[in-house]
Order: structure tokens, then sequence, then C-alpha cells
């Protein structure tokens, strides 16, 4: 994300220069078993550090639309197929596949999964950016990947690609067009509390018919 920052306004840009101070994924403790366990001073730097990067990459993308004062050069609308819509997730393959079924089967529609996308001899970030930029919707599977060590008690949260890759998604098409998937006995960041999200229990299945009246209201379905 930083990269594209630079090639777009400039490594002297303070979109840029800011980008480049946050620590974001990288937490400082690592107490042992059944994958990794954050502490509870990395979950709250984490959560300001996307709040931060979201931030960042909405002005920067305001800025690029309107044709802003700053060193940004003009940039070809994404191309947006009608029928692509995203799938970020983290660990829960299961469900995963249950939603690409949903999306193709079901609604008829494209899913566009990162991790099934030829490479091209692109790095990690720009095959992101490429990929997500084609999509006019995308859905957030946020399931309990990851266990949190508090002074309070423990928890379970999404993994935080998925969480990045949301607020990208915000900025990108609004929330209108983002819809989160929350798997029971996954806890929210607060930064995302209160907005409107479809809980399930096992199967993103159970859902299929709130899935579609998202699709709908969104305008990628007949209504």
């Amino acid at each position: 994300m930083q990269q594209s920052l630079g090639v777009v306004f400039g490594k002297g840009h303070d979109y840029y220069v800011k980008f480049g101070w946050l620590s974001l994924c990288v937490p400082r403790v690592r107490l042992g078993g059944g994958g990794q366990v954050w502490a509870q001073m990395d979950v709250e730097a984490f959560d300001r550090d996307i709040a931060k990067a979201e931030a960042i990459l909405k002005d920067a993308l305001e800025e690029v639309a309107v044709g802003g004062e700053g060193t940004a050069q003009e940039q070809p609308a994404p191309t947006k197929k009608g029928s692509d819509v995203f799938i970020i997730h983290g660990h829960d393959e299961t469900n995963l596949h249950r939603l690409r079924d949903l999306i193709e089967k079901k609604f008829k529609l494209h899913p566009v999964i990162m991790k099934w996308e030829a490479g091209k001899g692109r790095v990690m970030i720009e095959k992101f950016e490429q990929e997500a930029a084609r999509c006019r919707y995308a859905f957030a599977l946020l399931t309990p990947d990851d266990q949190i060590v508090a002074t309070d008690g423990e928890y379970t949260q999404a993994r935080p690609n998925v969480v990045f890759e949301l607020g990208w998604f915000y900025s990108r098409l609004g929330r209108s067009n983002v819809l989160i998937l929350l798997k029971k006995g996954t806890k929210l960041h607060s930064d995302l509390e209160g907005i409107s999200q479809i809980t399930f229990g096992e199967s993103v299945e159970e859902k299929y018919l709130d899935i579609e009246r998202e699709l709908q209201a969104a305008g990628l379905l007949p209504e």
C-alpha cells in the first residue's frame, strides 16, 4: 500500500511518509499455543494504526478523485466488471468455499479470491490492489482466527489482514458496497462496532436470504 502511495504521490508526500510510520500486523508479544496470541497493548496499537491507515487512504483516494492540489497524477478509473465481487477472508477455509459457492452458483456473480488469482510476477500488495480495484462489491468474512490475551480475559478476533482489507474497501467502495459476515465467537474491533453486519453460526449458508437482500440493495441482483 505504501508503495502505491509513493508511485501516485511521490515518496516525499505526507501520505507516503505517514503511512510508513505505521506498524501494522506486527505484534510485539507472542505467547505460544494454538496460533498467534496478542497482548492487549498490541491489540490497542493495531486498532489505532488501522484507523490511521484508513484515514490516510481515504484522503488519498479523495484527492486523486477530485484532482487535488498535491503532486498526485490523474489516475484512470478502475475497471469494474459488473459481476466481480471480492472475498476478504482469514483461515476458515470451509466457510470461504461455502461463500464462494453461494456467490457463484446461487447469485451468478464472479467471486474474486486473491490467493486463487494468478501472481503474474506481482508483489503481494500490488496483486491485492489490482484484483480489488476491478470489483464493485466486497464480502468480509470475519472468523475467530487470532486469540487475544487481555487484562480482563481472552477472546478471538479476525486476522489483521482481514481488517486492513476491509478498511481499504470502505475507503474505495463505501460501506454500502461492503458486507461484513461475522462468525459467532469473533470479537469485532472497536472501530467496527455499530456497523451493520450479518452474524452466522457454523455456516455462512445459514444467511442466504440476508445476503441476497444486501446484494439486491447494492444493485447486483434484481429485486
